[in-house]
């Protein structure tokens, strides 16, 4: 069974969690609470608008006020401990006589003063299973129970059920809120589980203000792609725009499918001519008034269709369409909401799908509000030369395209090999991620990787199929002592990966026969000349516009050559000297001359190697990025020769078919200066494209971006300093994540660090998400762009 369908009817208790809050019109309630058998009055009881921030307690006669209640549906809670709590959902209006009182009956669970654990281990595995289940992802390794003693598990043919003597005390450190939860029902299998309860919600205080900002970071991410996110688009009507894709589904006609026979989006979506299996929506007639101003009811009697296009999913049914794929079925044909997209009145609602995944670590008090400035930044670009101008229908098109082009993108593939080289005879062991590509969280559920060992001349040498469960898989390769000393290749792969813009997974492996005879060479090669490469920034370089060209240098043994040099006319004449990094790297500033031809004088090893420069173009565009000089801004540089003095282009930045920004630029006098704020762009690669004003593709960029966030601190520590041969040795590893515990799924590998170097060679995972995963080629020595953030390396 597919995840998205494992966890289908837990929404339907998460939504009894929600209350309406319409800030601008409150109410206060007043009320008591009681023993149910006694009628005593209860002091000290919490009363608590579920799902909220607020709540009181009863004084020492059982009376409560809670202020500040919102007009409309509202669910309050009364609990106490040794006692079950009792839920009530209210219409409050705007009568000052608003009154609720509460019998609370006795609990099972108060006569159980002493809990006595037979099996202490399995009561551990058990509460790991219902801490995973409970809390869920992305946070819940940042959420901590702080009387988790109060739990008692009974496992039966493979069905966990929870209970507590008391309400939970989460601190989830990652969104900053304490919570108390009640929890009434836990059934959980290893595919999936049913839970309810109701919470109470408690800010914590930041400790300065870097954590202040990592909880409204995290809030955000919690936020972006929830039901309560898609709620309020939809009721603002700019759920495209905020990635999302709904539409009604139709059962009487099919969905369109593709030549393999598989279901497609594209074909399957109807216009208001045709018919089709998904009809898009008509906002008017989904949502109607509710009886206050803040109120609306969402109607409709058939089954809604989700995508959330900044997610990808394996789980969607379309192919063409991988994106967070979710299922709103709605029994009674409508339910009621607010404005700001939080449900009061489920009415039995069922969300399967990803929308169902969220748990308690990502769930957020109702009373929380995204903030503008935390959603979008809050630096505005600078002109110095040009002007900005409003997005047209040209720019639309050029973005539709872009997102038609990029509708289905292949999930990101690393793998981690034990070593960097072996001996034929050896056995290669391998430990693979996949992680989804907007994301790079682990892709839930289970599905299957190619990976292919690969001769240096690219014969398939080994295939594997290994099985992915939960974003995780293992294999490993015997090495056959037939095979020859060489650099081979390691390549993984989806079937996502099919037609896809980004390469798959690959990466150098050194194998070396022992036993191969070698015959001794009776002579010494010729000497190869150098493989060198003159290249434009942006891909264009004009007569008579300024412009920075790279050059890179390799060797015969494909390694980066450090070489010095000149560039220089036909005539003989010097235009500029050339300095190049031990990389063989290096890059320059000139003004092409029309009717002259350029070369490279590069000399290494005393002799010299004359290669022609590409051609400049008679007419065309200039274009350059720079985010190196200050790391604030991206600076952007169009310029171009033969235009009108107020022509226009347009600027498009994507990652990983993702689109980050789009602008229209007006150009003056063929030139125009932008700086756009460098905190709106992703961490990583960003292309940036420039377009003409016919929408035309001019020239091309990439830029990289360095991760801004602390990374996480691991300490590996071992039980002793020295050891004998064979003995064992216990390994303990402590990550954090800002001085908070953090979990994270690992592999590790333990090799003899006198007999095996260091691996230079190939990325490390952060390098692999953030560079290598996104360039074809080889890349030498890819970390050191990532550790060193120094001006020179990153001019690089």
């Amino acid at each position: 069974m597919n995840r998205w369908l494992s966890v289908a009817c837990l929404t339907t208790c998460l939504l009894m969690w929600l209350a309406s809050l319409a800030f601008a019109q409150t109410t206060t309630l007043t009320g008591s609470v009681a023993d149910a058998a006694t009628g005593k009055a209860m002091p000290f009881a919490n009363v608590y608008l579920n799902g909220s921030t607020r709540g009181t307690l009863t004084n020492e006669q059982g009376n409560y006020t809670l202020t500040g209640v919102p007009l409309g549906t509202v669910e309050i809670v009364a609990s106490f401990v040794g006692y079950h709590p009792q839920q009530r959902l209210l219409r409050l209006d705007a009568s000052p006589n608003n009154r609720a009182n509460f019998r609370l009956k006795p609990s099972d669970q108060t006569l159980l003063t002493v809990t006595v654990r037979g099996n202490q281990k399995k009561w551990e595995r058990h509460l790991r299973q219902f801490k995973r289940q409970l809390l869920g992802e992305p946070f819940g390794s940042q959420c901590l129970i702080m009387n988790s003693d109060v739990l008692s598990f009974k496992e039966e043919a493979g069905q966990l059920k929870a209970t507590a003597t008391e309400p939970l005390v989460i601190e989830n450190q990652a969104l900053g809120y304490k919570l108390r939860y009640d929890l009434l029902y836990f059934d959980g299998s290893f595919k999936k589980v049913y839970y309810a309860g109701s919470v109470h919600f408690e800010e914590m205080k930041p400790a300065d203000e870097r954590q202040a900002k990592r909880f409204r970071r995290n809030r955000m991410i919690a936020y972006k792609g929830s039901t309560r996110h898609l709620m309020a688009s939809l009721v603002e009507g700019n759920y495209e725009k905020e990635g999302f894709l709904v539409y009604q589904e139709d059962p009487t006609v099919l969905p369109m499918k593709s030549i393999s026979n598989r279901i497609v989006l594209a074909g399957s979506v109807g216009t208001d001519t045709t018919k089709g299996h998904l009809l898009p929506l008509k906002l008017k007639e989904l949502l109607q008034p509710g009886r206050l101003p803040f109120e609306r009811q969402l109607v409709s009697d058939k089954t809604l269709i989700v995508f959330y296009t900044n997610a990808v999913s394996f789980y969607s049914p379309y192919m063409d369409a991988r994106y967070a794929y979710s299922e709103i079925k709605l029994p009674t044909q409508q339910i009621q909401l607010t404005t700001d997209g939080t449900i009061t009145m489920p009415n039995g609602m069922v969300i399967s799908g990803s929308l169902s995944d969220d748990r308690l670590s990502t769930m957020l008090p109702a009373d929380w509000q995204p903030v503008k400035t935390d959603v979008e930044p809050t630096s505005t670009p600078l002109v110095s030369q040009g002007k900005l101008l409003l997005p047209d229908a040209r720019l639309g098109r050029i973005a539709a395209a872009f997102n038609e082009r990029f509708k289905a993108v292949a999930p990101v593939l690393f793998v981690h090999t034990d070593k960097p080289f072996y001996a034929t005879g050896d056995r290669m062991w391998l430990s693979s991620y996949l992680l989804d590509a907007a994301t790079n969280r682990r892709l839930l559920g289970e599905t299957a990787i190619h990976v292919d060992l690969l001769t240096p001349n690219g014969k398939l040498v080994q295939h594997q199929w290994l099985r992915v469960t939960d974003g995780r898989a293992v294999g490993n390769f015997r090495l056959s002592d037939s095979l020859a000393s060489g650099t081979y290749r390691l390549r993984a792969y989806t079937d996502e990966d099919d037609g896809q813009q980004r390469p798959a997974f690959e990466r150098p492996i050194a194998i070396n026969n022992l036993f191969q005879n070698i015959s001794s060479r009776l002579f010494e090669p010729e000497p190869k000349p150098l493989d060198v490469q003159v290249l434009p920034e942006g891909g264009r370089w004009v007569n008579g516009l300024p412009a920075r060209l790279g050059i890179k240098i390799v060797g015969p043994n494909g390694l980066g050559v450090s070489a010095q040099g000149q560039i220089v006319t036909n005539e003989g004449t010097e235009v500029c000297r050339l300095t190049i990094n031990a990389f063989g790297m290096g890059s320059f500033v000139m003004t092409p001359e029309a009717g002259k031809k350029y070369y490279a004088d590069v000399v290494h090893n005393n002799q010299h190697q004359l290669v022609p420069l590409p051609p400049a173009e008679k007419e065309g565009y200039a274009f350059s990025a720079d985010i190196v000089s200050d790391t604030n801004l991206l600076a952007l540089t169009i310029s171009g020769t033969n235009l009108p003095s107020m022509d226009s282009v347009y600027v498009l930045i994507q990652q990983q078919g993702h689109l980050v920004d789009q602008r229209k630029i007006l150009l003056q006098n063929g030139v125009a200066k932008v700086n756009l704020p460098a905190e709106g762009l992703p961490p990583g690669l960003n292309q940036i494209t420039l377009y003409n004003a016919a929408a035309r593709p001019q020239a091309e960029r990439l830029v990289f971006v360095p991760e801004r966030l602390t990374p996480l601190r691991i300490l590996v520590g071992l039980n002793k300093t020295r050891y004998q041969p064979r003995e064992q040795a216990i390994l303990s590893i402590n990550l954090s994540d800002e001085g908070i515990p953090a979990i994270a799924a690992l592999s590790a590998s333990i090799t003899d660090a006198g007999q095996v170097p260091e691996d230079t060679a190939a990325a490390t995972i952060q390098t692999h998400l953030l560079l290598t995963g996104e360039l074809s080629g080889r890349v030498e020595q890819p970390n050191v762009y990532v550790k060193d953030n120094s001006l020179e390396t990153r001019r690089h």
